[in-house]
């Protein structure tokens, strides 16, 4: 123990010890281990079946999926695939086929201009036509545009506005030019009769056509991105054989291996970005909750390291199980949220359950049947576990956790399709979550041991009047165990009222002089004869005898292994009182007057909690009521207060959290129950009669039988 002591001065004393003396420096540094960690257990691979295959090679095994995933390679391949099988969305441009026939138009009104210009010859007709660049024809075209008489060369305007609307109503894409403009002989046979027009009408379109089918980028790619989300994951089903022994190995097999994470890869670091965001964001909302809703908590170091580990186990437990099964990987979240439920909060256990079925949803493919399956039995775990008694109950609503889950499965087998027998066989699965309670019943008392955590299974297991050190008091120390038992039933009904723990002090209450099992007859409750030990001792040693029973009430606790609440209780359940009764004996007897008040007051410490000082005070209220002689309700509330008030100025309740007010309360619960233990009793005249006959009846007849049985008989009288 002095070797455990130094190490922790040394530690505290360090330059570390002193950094982590901060409340605040404490808890971020947790934050920060618990992000990495999480991050850690998400993105690493704990498989142990992980194999090196080369493409090329035969493989050295087979190889099955251990379970579901989603083939993210596959599925982006198929769905590419798909969007480049939609063709791309072209918007026809009415206008810019208006303007092609505009320019036609006008390159005849120019042409016509040229033709009535009476001072040109054909060849300066022609050289104004290729000065004005409007088109670009062969010369024996602009040759026959200028020969033509009036009548034909109208007959070739219309025939070329023809030609070119036949050619660009059905829209000219980009690439289509081309195609159009060679296009235009077989068209032009079509609509123009006269064959003598065609070749000019034909240069004229070739020279005019142009694209007025433009890309709408935006409608391609919305629906692009309709197809690709209308094409289904790519899954990787348990239990598929990826490849036989001796198979030679593919790139698809590869593929494969690595979406199940059987294969060893390379790291992916987006991955794990994407994992350690999703750890800081879950975390932060589990430290946002704990701060907003229960920042008690962040002043215990020891239930912050608690909710941390349990946090991390289930998460660690779910990822090595998941490559088992993704059903049995939920087993851990809830066994987790029941741990919670059970040693700190249900609102907190509900809350970490949702926030390990986010981060376990990942290990299991994100796959939406499991998320509902956790949360559904993380909430039922959290509310039905806030009403288990004793550690039996675990298993009943474990069951209970399996009938919600294997009804989860059903429906959601229904809503996918699935056969009503397909159904219900994959149901079957909710019956391995309830082993969640089975797994959490088997880690609580290691808990409830290493954290030192009082919990109300516990307490209620140390009720038990069977228990070895009840029995203990009970046989050795009769008086004081039902003193102990009328202490309980007060400090409980006072707890009640003023919002302490009745359970606690119930308990408390049970073992608080369980240190009287060591001397039970220094202690008048349980001297059954007149012999009274104190009479033969010195006043100075009585008091010494008594104070011991708090002692050796501690040592017994702790060999016994009682919650260190129940010890603070027994240890400070009489403060540093003063025992009064013996005190003034040795001051009377005290001739010096060097008598010192210490020697007859309990070590203490006092009542540092209201479960303690209300134990401290149904103690002193219960023995003193008992001692009266005539505990009418005037005289019990007139002692009760006094007592209550004794204790106030004794400076024995400075250190617990009672005010005036719980006190006030305190002492009419007291007076109500103690009133209706000792309360008055009735005298019946003719059955104490009756019963005062009986017994001399029955004395006469064992007298009787003495006589007879040593030869006396009754002789008749004599004169």
């Amino acid at each position: 123990m002095n070797f455990k002591k130094k190490i922790k001065e040394k530690l505290n004393n360090s330059i570390l010890g002193k950094f982590f003396e901060n409340l605040m420096v404490r808890q971020i540094t947790g934050g920060i281990i618990l992000f990495v960690l999480v991050t850690f257990i998400l993105s690493a691979n704990f498989t142990m079946n992980k194999v090196d295959l080369k493409v090329g090679q035969p493989s050295p095994k087979k190889i099955v999926a251990p379970k579901t995933v989603v083939d993210v390679k596959k599925t982006e391949e198929l769905r590419e695939k798909a969007a480049q099988a939609v063709p791309k969305a072209y918007d026809l441009q009415s206008s810019i086929t208006d303007q092609a026939e505009n320019d036609v138009v006008m390159l005849f009104n120019t042409v016509q201009t040229i033709r009535n210009n009476i001072d040109y010859d054909l060849n300066q007709k022609i050289s104004v036509l290729k000065e004005t660049e409007i088109i670009d024809i062969p010369l024996e075209i602009m040759e026959n545009l200028f020969k033509a008489s009036d009548e034909q060369f109208i007959q070739i305007k219309e025939a070329s506005r023809l030609l070119l609307r036949q050619a660009m109503q059905y829209g000219v894409k980009e690439e289509q030019v081309k195609i159009v403009k060679n296009s235009l002989p077989d068209k032009a046979q079509e609509i123009i009769p006269q064959q003598s027009y065609r070749p000019v009408a034909i240069a004229v379109v070739q020279n005019m056509i142009r694209p007025n089918l433009i890309y709408n980028a935006t409608v391609t790619e919305q629906s692009r991105q309709v197809i690709e989300d209308s094409v289904e994951e790519a899954k990787i089903l348990k239990d598929q054989l990826i490849i036989q022994e001796g198979d030679i190995v593919t790139l698809e097999h590869i593929a494969m291996l690595e979406a199940l994470g059987l294969q060893h890869q390379k790291i992916n670091i987006k991955a794990i970005l994407g994992i350690a965001l999703l750890a800081a964001l879950s975390i932060m909302s589990l430290i946002f909750y704990v701060f907003r809703y229960k920042r008690e908590l962040f002043h215990e170091d020891k239930l912050i390291i608690l909710l941390e580990m349990v946090f991390l186990s289930s998460i660690l437990l779910s990822k090595i199980i998941s490559n088992i099964s993704s059903y049995m990987a939920i087993i851990p979240i809830v066994a987790g949220v029941i741990l919670l439920v059970i040693l700190l909060d249900v609102r907190l256990a509900l809350i970490s359950g949702i926030i390990m079925t986010i981060m376990m949803a990942t290990l299991v493919g994100n796959e939406m049947n499991y998320v509902l399956i956790a949360l559904f039995a993380c909430i039922t775990a959290a509310f039905s576990m806030s009403k288990a008694s004793q550690r039996t109950d675990l298993v009943r609503w474990g069951i209970m956790i399996s009938l919600v889950s294997i009804l989860v499965i059903f429906t959601w087998g229904l809503m996918t399709n699935k056969s009503f027998v397909d159904a219900m066989i994959e149901s079957a699965w909710g019956a391995t979550i309830g082993l969640a309670a089975a797994l959490a019943g088997t880690a609580l008392p290691f808990l409830e041991n290493i954290f030192d955590i009082t919990t109300g299974i516990k307490l209620l297991e140390l009720s038990n009047p069977s228990k070895p050190l009840l029995r203990r008091l009970l046989v050795e120390a009769p008086g004081s165990y039902h003193h102990s038992i009328i202490v309980g039933n007060l400090a409980e009904a006072a707890a009640e009222e003023v919002g302490a723990d009745p359970l606690l002090v119930r308990v408390g209450a049970y073992y608080h002089d369980i240190g009287k099992i060591k001397r039970p007859y220094f202690y008048i409750e349980n001297q059954l004869m007149d012999d009274n030990p104190h009479e033969k001792i010195t006043p100075t040693l009585s008091a010494l005898i008594l104070t011991l029973h708090v002692k050796d009430g501690v040592e017994i606790a702790r060999k016994e292994k009682l919650p260190q609440d129940v010890i603070d209780i027994i240890e400070q359940h009489h403060g540093t009182s003063l025992i009064s009764y013996f005190y003034h004996q040795a001051a009377e007897q005290d001739k010096t007057d060097t008598l010192s008040e210490e020697k007859f007051r309990y070590p203490g410490p006092k009542p540092q909690t209201k479960e303690a000082a209300i134990v401290m005070l149904a103690d002193s209220t219960e023995a003193a009521v008992r001692s009266l002689s005539k505990p009418v309700p005037n005289r019990v509330e007139k002692l009760v207060k006094k007592i209550i008030r004794d204790r106030l100025n004794d400076g024995q309740l400075d250190e617990c959290p009672l005010t005036l007010r719980d006190l006030d309360r305190i002492g009419n619960v007291f007076v109500t129950v103690l009133s209706g233990i000792f309360h008055s009793r009735i005298e019946y005249p003719e059955t104490q009669k009756a019963l005062e006959e009986e017994i001399k009846k029955e004395n006469a007849e064992r007298l009787k039988g003495n006589d007879e049985a040593n030869g006396i008989v009754d002789q008749p009288a004599t004169k």
